[in-house]
């Protein structure tokens, strides 16, 4: 069979599009697995789509602004990280309310300037996941 330039571009455009939402599924699951939703903010701010400034070509993008972080980590800091935040999470992630919460959330927030956050590469490890899995690594 025998297509012409714009259907084989529509073909390569669907196979890559394909990919990248299977990659984006083992990235979430990769991050549900490291503990890491407490909240389903993070794994519902992913999207894929389409990069027209390119020929055939998709993005992967955590909307979330905190989403890097998850992944990379943080080092300590001279600053708290926002404790309202950190609360939101405690209470999603304890189901504790109250005064409790917001002293929980004190105490994070403590810690993380002090010591920063561990990282959870989820973005990477589910791509070599996907890769994998997919046969293309």
């Amino acid at each position: 069979m025998i297509v012409d330039e714009n259907e084989f571009k529509k073909i390569v455009a669907d196979w890559i599009r394909e990919i990248a939402i299977e990659i984006a599924k083992e990235q979430k699951l990769t991050l549900r697995q490291m503990d890491g939703v407490a909240t389903a903010r993070l794994v519902q701010s992913v999207e894929v789509t389409r990069d027209f400034d390119k020929d055939i070509s998709y993005v992967i993008d955590w909307k979330a602004p905190y989403s890097i972080f998850v992944e990379y980590g943080t080092s300590g800091r001279d600053k708290l990280p926002p404790v309202e935040s950190i609360e939101k999470w405690v209470r999603a992630k304890f189901g504790i309310g109250g005064k409790e919460a917001r002293r929980i959330a004190w105490a994070i927030a403590q810690e993380i300037k002090k010591h920063g956050t561990k990282p959870k590469p989820f973005g990477q490890m589910g791509l070599m996941r996907a890769l994998s899995k997919l046969g293309l690594r």
